[in-house]
């Protein structure tokens, strides 16, 4: 039997707060575009669907700017970004010991009702987010 030891505190919200917008400001002012997740992922996904069909790739204007012809569309800034957001928090999360597996939820809603509002939240989130 582990006991886990507790947390860290977490940090101010405030001060974190106003260093993630200094940190967008700057990644804008370098870079001439935000940081969001959504373009690393949907990368990620581009390079699937290239492996497995091509010929889709090459018949969709969007697609076809990031993967087409001899193009590897995770040859991006933003794929690295985003793989390193989440090493980053992971690291964040074992040095902070906050990293276990569990379902945060509500008294009254169970672990699958939770999970399926996730995915479909997700779904929301993913296409408001293209």
């Amino acid at each position: 039997m582990s006991v886990q030891s507790p947390g860290k505190p977490y940090w101010n919200p405030y001060f974190a707060g106003i260093l993630l917008g200094i940190l967008l400001f700057l990644a804008f002012f370098i870079t001439g575009s935000g940081l969001g997740a959504s373009g690393g992922l949907n990368r990620m996904l581009v390079f699937f669907q290239n492996m497995f069909w091509p010929e889709h790739i090459d018949h969709v204007p969007y697609l076809l700017k990031m993967a087409g012809g001899d193009m590897n569309p995770l040859n991006s800034w933003i794929v690295y970004l985003t793989l390193g957001t989440l090493l980053g928090g992971y690291i964040s999360g074992k040095i902070g010991n906050r990293v276990k597996w569990e379902t945060n939820r509500g008294p009254n809603t169970s672990v699958h009702t939770r999970w399926v509002m996730a995915v479909i939240g997700g779904i929301f989130m993913g296409y408001g987010a293209r």
